[in-house]
């Protein structure tokens, strides 16, 4: 399967088109009924490919508003954002390809960073020095331990959004 995030535009999986403003039909349309469907008061979440993709659709307007990928290093789906492997890139590598294009960048501790003008987020739980402080020093198997270190390298989720998604965040600095 071949996936490509279009930031500010949508993802093509396997040649199917899924854009921003698209309607949840489109989307049911191209990929099939979701494996999970979860709704609150503004947004209806589409979830495919055992939980590993995530579609947020605007409730009231019924439109596509982000893109989640959420199996990160681990998981089945790797999709491929300016030419590279997002999963596989090492975390530096990946920031620093993604500000050629959008240097307009906020950050949380190395756990979050969000590409204002392109609207590309980038999560993980574990980053180097959370597992050079906790995880390195317990009881976790050698096994165990290189996993968490190759999970620490990379980030763990990928979304994107419409052009402005995330202009909130910048009315808060």
């Amino acid at each position: 399967m071949t996936i490509e995030l279009v930031p500010l535009k949508g993802v093509v999986i396997d040649s199917k088109e899924i854009n921003f403003n698209d309607n949840s039909d489109k989307i049911i349309e191209s990929l099939g009924e979701p494996e999970y469907r979860q709704e609150s008061d503004k947004t209806i979440k589409l979830f495919y490919y055992s939980n590993e993709l995530r579609f947020d659709i605007n409730k009231e307007n019924n439109k596509l508003e982000f893109i989640e990928f959420l199996g990160g290093y681990e998981g089945k789906l790797k999709p491929i954002l300016y030419g590279v492997n997002v999963f596989s890139t090492l975390a530096d590598e990946l920031v620093n390809i993604i500000e050629k294009h959008d240097m307009n960048v906020l950050s949380e501790d190395d756990i979050s960073k969000v590409f204002i003008n392109s609207s590309i987020s980038l999560w993980r739980e574990l980053t180097p020095t959370i597992y050079e402080n906790e995880i390195k020093a317990s009881d976790y198997s050698n096994e165990e331990i290189e996993a968490f270190k190759q999970r620490a390298l990379r980030w763990e989720r990928v979304g994107i959004g419409y052009k402005g998604y995330f202009d909130y965040l910048n009315k808060k600095i």
